[in-house]
């Protein structure tokens, strides 16, 4: 199941002449006080516009006037020697990237230094590099912390590239952030996508069938104070700035009602349930065994016995009180220990059949092989959808294309709110639909097929009818 809505800092060389100690730019300030660092930054042309192609039936391309893409910097500002032996190695490699791809700045937060950007993720030519390394930046300058760092060759092999994961102006049901992907051009870093939502905590990677790099990640969500623990692959080859979804597969899902069940009125005997993730390892492959995950896992499910309950009350009075101390309610029970491994197939992670049998005696969910993408294409727009939606005033048609301008099927997106999304093949036969207010199991079952879908037809536009219709 892919999830809707994820890292080990990595170790990156330092680019020759980065960094220079003769300390003729601002000094590290005091919390509070705003200081800056200065280079000089370098113009570059934007990509020239591709020519729509022409038909009976055409696809619309409206000009766009947003800004261009971000103008990289001829060479990063000369930061300051205090700054560099303050933040360290991994805070410096935080800070190239930052001052490549966006108007840099680091903040004084409980004793640490955090490197970020005076604005948030995805840069473009108005909000990207100004030359500058503001320190503790106040008044209309936001902050937008670089989390983590992980390196890889997220799209080739030979390409020196970076996931930069992002605290961003994504909203909660957004997961507070994204990634986006740069790539080392000389001695700066270019931005190349932004995947918004994909915010995990923990990443690592490993190897494709064509040698470049996916990452598997381990993060958690609270949703009105229930946790849900995660395990998800993410391929940056798949889907796009658009459509982030459609490189992320969602391993395994763990949940913890612990907290919330203290506020929701369980009544003595509910079932409470407290599970967690709490680490996972990548074997690499060898000649007698394929690449696995190893996961490990925390199991504890329980009735709401009156030691959980009395736990609930007293995480209540600590609430109010001014100065909180921790406090779980999830040891009032007893949890037990697993590990889990997930055996790569050459597609995708599946539990091997020990793993299968713990999963199912704690109650996990088993994901089956998500099916494969319809096979149908086609160059041209189907007449089945010229004459049922050209015009339609209840459905707007959007055609799913491929980069070489294949047609995979559309998508119709109904005039009325909250109504059912119906789905079509290359055809214009109905594929499935999606609806918000549908099942659990119905929408996982369209998901199934949407995914693959939009995997292979990652490019929507909307279909513009020609001259007759």
């Amino acid at each position: 199941m892919r999830h809707p809505s994820c890292a080990v800092i990595a170790v990156l060389p330092l680019a020759a002449g980065c960094i220079v100690t003769n300390g003729t730019h601002g000094a590290l300030q005091d919390p509070g006080h705003s200081s800056v660092i200065s280079a000089t930054r370098v113009d570059q042309a934007s990509p020239p516009a591709q020519a729509a192609s022409s038909s009976a039936v055409e696809i619309s391309q409206t000009p766009s006037t947003s800004p261009g893409p971000v103008v990289p910097p001829e060479r990063l500002p000369d930061f300051d020697p205090n700054l560099v032996r303050t933040l360290g190695p991994e805070g410096v490699r935080k800070l190239e990237v930052a001052a490549s791809i966006c108007p840099a700045a680091v903040v004084h937060d409980a004793g640490k230094l955090r490197v970020g950007c005076r604005a948030c993720p995805p840069f473009d030519s108005s909000i990207g590099p100004d030359g500058q390394v503001a320190i503790d930046p106040t008044g209309d300058d936001g902050f937008y912390e670089l989390e983590n760092l992980i390196e890889g060759r997220f799209t080739e092999p030979g390409k020196t590239q970076v996931a930069a994961v992002f605290s961003g102006c994504e909203p909660h049901v957004a997961n507070w952030g994204g990634t986006l992907l740069a790539e080392r051009h000389g001695a700066v870093w270019v931005q190349m996508s932004y995947r918004s939502g994909f915010h995990p905590a923990r990443c690592k990677t490993f190897p494709k069938i064509d040698a470049h790099d996916a990452l598997v990640c381990l993060w958690e969500t609270d949703h009105q104070s229930s946790v849900h623990w995660l395990l998800d692959t993410y391929d940056f080859k798949l889907g796009d700035d658009l459509h982030p979804e459609s490189g992320w597969d969602n391993l395994l899902t763990l949940d913890d009602n612990s907290v919330s069940g203290c506020w929701n009125g369980k009544q003595p005997g509910s079932m409470i349930t407290a599970n967690q993730i709490t680490d996972f390892v990548v074997q690499p492959a060898t000649s007698s065994a394929p690449l696995k995950l190893v996961v490990s896992v925390q199991f504890s499910r329980g009735p709401a016995t009156p030691a959980y309950l009395a736990k609930c009350a007293e995480l209540q009075r600590d609430g109010e009180k001014k100065t909180k101390k921790p406090i779980n309610p999830a040891t009032a029970f007893k949890s037990v220990s697993r590990k889990l491994t997930l055996v790569w197939n050459g597609k995708s992670f599946t539990p091997d059949a020990s793993s299968k049998l713990v999963m199912k005696q704690f109650g996990i969910e088993i994901e089956e092989p998500t099916p494969q993408a319809s096979t149908c294409a086609s160059r041209d727009v189907s007449e089945n959808v010229i004459r049922d939606y050209c015009k339609n005033s209840m459905y707007k048609a959007i055609v799913l294309k491929n980069a070489n301008g294949l047609i995979g099927g559309y998508v119709l997106q109904p005039s009325i709110m909250d109504s059912p999304i119906p789905y079509l093949d290359c055809n214009g036969n109905p594929l499935t639909s999606f609806h918000i207010f549908a099942s659990d199991a119905e929408k996982s079952g369209s998901m199934k097929i949407i995914e693959p879908l939009r995997r292979a037809f990652p490019i929507e536009q909307p279909l513009k009818c020609g001259n007759g219709f």
